[in-house]
């Protein structure tokens, strides 16, 4: 994804990063130090002491957020310009994955790993092992907008 200054972000799944790419400049704005290259995890943190497990897609919202679907940890994280890391929605203990619609941290996601935003911040999630797309509007409300919950017949 890119910002407003022509940067690239990208998730480096397999070293559990995100990283940033100014010109031919790489650098880790979020997980592993490639000094500590694969130290994966969940963890809410700044910048290199953030973990991630198995980072898929991410996107940025016009303020330089970068929201990242965490496959691995079954959670929407959002990294700040400056590399703080929270999670935004989804489950904030590693490994807690399910189906629930939800506000935050209350809702629950399987294996997302594609993401988008559209002009009012609101974000759309592939939900992998769900078989679902969400959507989570900017104050952080995850509703199912297509698909069904697992278990269930459509």
């Amino acid at each position: 994804a890119f910002d407003t200054a022509g940067n690239y972000y990208v998730t480096d799944t397999g070293n559990c990063a995100i990283r940033k790419v100014v010109g031919s400049t790489v650098s880790t704005l979020a997980g592993t130090n490639p000094t500590s290259v694969g130290v994966c995890g969940y963890t809410n943190a700044q910048g290199g002491l953030a973990r991630f497990q198995s980072p898929k897609g991410l996107v940025l919202d016009v303020f330089g957020n970068v929201y990242v679907a965490d496959s691995g940890n079954c959670a929407i994280r959002k990294v700040s310009s400056t590399g703080s890391v929270t999670t935004f929605a989804g489950s904030e203990t590693a490994g807690n994955c399910g189906f629930a619609d939800g506000l935050g941290t209350q809702a629950r996601f399987n294996n997302p790993q594609g993401i988008t935003i559209d002009a009012l911040g609101n974000l759309y999630v592939t939900d992998t092992g769900n078989c679902a797309i969400r959507k989570i509007s900017s104050s952080g409300a995850v509703t199912t907008i297509a698909g069904s919950s697992p278990g269930s017949i459509t």
